[in-house]
């Protein structure tokens, strides 16, 4: 992707940045030191330790597939085998240096959710661990319902769309499965359950139950 030049100007003024494989050079103004690695496939169980775990929320461990292409180590934050996270000014700053391993012939495959939900949960952890609980609950879905759906709220509050990710898990489907209170548009009933079979859910917000 693109580096924006002002990103860091952003960060050191509160900003808060999970950033995945980024450039190296970039990060050295922020205390961030890019290790000599080569690039390869790593399938293990990572661990995250203690304060990954206290801090950011992080769960025991995570079964990934990862491509590594680099290391970062900060003298000025904490580190261990594969998240380094160090305060930037008044902004935090999360580096992880790998990406989730994909090859041909492009099918799904289950390995995808165990990383995925590790960008999730690192998202919710630095926002967190931030001081920014409120921006996590809005800008995060409830992981009690499967973190596993889009929520958007039009601009005047009148439409909330939910949006299951029916089509993301290969032929098996969401494992997500629940009721939206509200009129729900698209069925025309009130409380209309987001499920596979119904993977869009538009709220009017205007109407209310009688």
């Amino acid at each position: 992707g693109v580096w924006r030049p002002d990103l860091l100007a952003w960060v050191k003024a509160g900003g808060t940045l999970v950033a995945v494989v980024p450039p190296g050079e970039k990060l050295t103004a922020a205390g961030f030191t890019q290790l000599p690695e080569k690039r390869e496939r790593k399938s293990f169980t990572y661990q995250p330790d203690q304060w990954m775990r206290k801090n950011l929320l992080l769960q025991e461990s995570y079964q990934i597939d990862v491509d590594v292409f680099s290391k970062f180590q900060t003298a000025l934050g904490h580190q261990d085998e594969f998240i380094s996270v160090s305060q930037y000014g008044q902004g935090l700053i999360v580096v992880l240096g790998a990406l989730c391993y994909v090859h041909a012939p492009w099918q799904y495959e289950e390995i995808w959710e165990s990383y995925r939900k590790l960008l999730t949960d690192l998202c919710r952890g630095a926002l967190t661990y931030h001081g920014k609980d409120k921006l996590a609950r809005e800008c995060l879905v409830d992981p009690s319902l499967g973190e596993d759906y889009l929520k958007m709220t039009s601009a005047d509050g009148r439409l909330t769309v939910y949006v299951l990710h029916a089509d993301q898990h290969g032929t098996k489907g969401s494992p997500s499965s629940f009721r939206v209170p509200g009129f729900d548009l698209v069925s025309g009933q009130y409380n209309a359950l987001l499920s596979n079979e119904q993977p869009v859910v538009i709220i009017d917000h205007r109407i209310k139950a009688k």
